[in-house]
């Protein structure tokens, strides 16, 4: 999103982002299973509020806000405007959820604005290669922290957990990204705030 930014910053002052669009407009998978339980509608719109009070204020905006001022170009998310929220929200679930097909209301406006190759492709977030950069650039970080004598979650969660999770992922195996990464955060945190 960064590099995103820096390369919108050379020919506009302001950029539109998607933030929030998911969350307002009910465009996660999770909330077709909370469209379906129960008869009221109490299960997909208590998901909503929780992902609109929470990640979207805590995380999305904080982050969209900052790396868009290190770029030097504004960040504007236009689904998070309170007039297009209220209205969604008064409106019936079946605007945001109908069937399988999540962001309903979005999609029917789409079907006038966009063509049907655009309309179609399947959604992609910015997620960072982090399970590349574990066997990649960052490969000795992580066995340093992971494999070494002095290792704080080594000798908290077992070596021969760490070594199969290891050994998994670097002989690409299966994609233990999502465990390594929060391990070796959690390494560099103790031997940076916890060890003199």
């Amino acid at each position: 999103m960064h590099l995103l930014s820096v390369e919108a910053a050379r020919s506009v002052p302001c950029a539109l982002t998607g933030e929030g669009c998911d969350e307002i407009l009910g465009g996660y998978r999770r909330y077709i299973m909370r469209s379906f339980i129960g008869t009221t509608r109490i299960p997909l719109r208590l998901q909503l509020y929780e992902d609109q009070t929470g990640p979207v204020p805590d995380e999305l905006l904080e982050r969209a806000d900052r790396l868009g001022a290190a770029a030097g170009i504004e960040l504007r998310a236009p689904y998070l405007d309170h007039r297009l929220a209220e209205r969604i929200s008064a409106g019936p679930d079946e605007l945001r959820v109908r069937g399988l097909s999540t962001k309903w209301i979005l999609r029917r406006a789409a079907e006038r604005l966009l063509p049907p190759a655009l309309r179609k492709r399947p959604k992609r977030g910015f997620r960072p290669p982090v399970a590349d950069w574990l066997r990649g650039g960052l490969r000795p970080a992580l066995e340093a922290g992971l494999r070494g004598a002095d290792s704080a979650m080594r000798e908290r969660c077992g070596g021969a957990a760490i070594d199969k999770l290891l050994d998994e992922h670097l002989n690409s195996k299966k994609n233990r990204a999502a465990s390594l990464w929060t391990l070796l955060n959690l390494e560099t945190w103790h031997r940076t705030c916890l060890r003199p």
